[in-house]
């Protein structure tokens, strides 16, 4: 018993997201490893993510970012979209626009 606690203490960090602040991409993205935060707080993963989120800031897998951004690249190499951009949306979705001459960030 003692020692799968120490083991489930020395687990790596196996949940990583990116975290994207208010400020947006590229001044306000982190890489958050929640295991750790959850570990080291005593509380769930899930937790740990729900107040991210709650507290304003949008996350997702690497993965997505990746495949977010490559899209945009593209775009703009098409000539087809404008920058710089803002991600908007629900949890789990992402909108990717320009941002707007005088617009609030």
């Amino acid at each position: 018993r003692v020692a799968s606690q120490m083991l489930s203490r020395k687990v790596a960090f196996s949940k990583v997201m990116i975290v994207i602040g208010h400020e947006g991409i590229p001044r306000d993205v982190k890489v958050v490893s929640v295991s750790k935060l959850a570990r080291e707080s005593g509380r769930s993963e899930a937790t740990v993510m729900n107040d991210l989120r709650a507290s304003g800031h949008r996350l997702m897998v690497p993965s997505t970012l990746e495949k977010a951004l490559d899209e945009r690249e593209r775009e703009l190499l098409n000539g087809s979209a404008a920058s710089p951009v803002r991600i908007r949306g629900k949890p789990g979705t992402i909108f990717l626009n320009p941002v707007e001459e005088g617009a609030q960030r």
